[in-house]
């Protein structure tokens, strides 16, 4: 069954946040940066399958609709992986989650800013790389606003 607007933005969103990994220069070493991305991708999991629980065709049914979501997000952003910093696509995420409708584990916002801190203190992260997320953001509420029709 094809599924609202809000719910394809939200599995969109869901893949972007379980795709920051892609970003990373090298591989995470044991630690406590490696846990945080790890409880992440467990807190997005959770969200993934409580979505294929309310209608288990769900991405079969809207892999076309996620699928320009996502590549109309990456054609307006032209990012790279290994190429764009992943404190950018952090506070991409941070942004979007933020203002979404929909409702999110607060525990997903808390170590996305674990993850911008530990950039912060390691002296590894930029303002401009701040700002290409917030940037990143801004395209993804044109997209919004274009597929909203305005």
């Amino acid at each position: 069954m094809k599924a609202d607007k809000e719910l394809i933005i939200r599995a969109a969103e869901l893949g972007i946040i379980r795709s920051m990994e892609s970003f990373l220069v090298e591989p995470l070493k044991p630690g406590r940066l490696k846990t945080r991305f790890e409880f992440i991708k467990m807190l997005v999991d959770v969200e993934l399958c409580q979505i294929k629980m309310m209608d288990k065709n769900f991405f079969a049914d809207n892999e076309a609709g996620i699928k320009i979501w996502l590549e109309t997000l990456s054609d307006a952003l032209h990012w790279i992986d290994g190429e764009t910093h992943i404190g950018s696509v952090v506070s991409f995420c941070l942004a979007f989650l933020e203002r979404s409708k929909s409702a999110y584990d607060k525990k997903l916002t808390e170590y996305l800013s674990d993850i911008l801190d530990y950039y912060e203190r390691q002296d590894n992260i930029t303002y401009r790389d701040i700002y290409n997320g917030k940037e990143f953001d801004e395209n993804w509420k044109l997209i919004g606003e274009m597929f909203n029709g305005g």
